[in-house]
């Protein structure tokens, strides 16, 4: 399966996973058992959602890897990115949250980038 049929399939379950969230939120009441259920499909959904949209940008915007490594850095950053996303919300519903907090970690997971993207290239 190329590159973009891969892509294409995660579209198509982003799509489906949050019109399951959707449903899911109008549905069930929000218990402790339903607000773990909402973050995993939260998770799932903005990976699969960010995972194709880095795909699209690096494909646009930067060196070609070769048939994995687009897919990989593509995966990667969507990873990263989500993984961002869901601590920030998680501190911001405890409370946790400042701007000081967030800048820090956006910049954690930038420097983490730069290095992986970095990795194995000889400057």
């Amino acid at each position: 399966m190329s590159n973009k049929a891969v892509m294409i399939v995660v579209a198509v379950a982003s799509v489906l996973l949050w019109a399951g969230l959707l449903y899911f939120m109008n549905v069930r009441p929000p218990d402790m058992l339903n607000k773990v259920i909402f973050f995993g499909i939260s998770v799932l959904g903005l990976f699969s959602s960010l995972a194709p949209l880095s795909y699209a940008l690096n494909s646009k915007l930067s060196k070609t890897r070769g048939y994995k490594g687009d897919l990989n850095r593509a995966l990667r950053q969507g990873a990263l990115i989500t993984f961002v996303s869901v601590l920030l919300f998680g501190l911001y519903m405890l409370s946790m949250l400042n701007w000081f907090v967030a800048v820090l970690l956006c910049l954690v997971i930038v420097l983490i980038e730069v290095t992986l993207s970095l990795r194995g290239k000889r400057l």
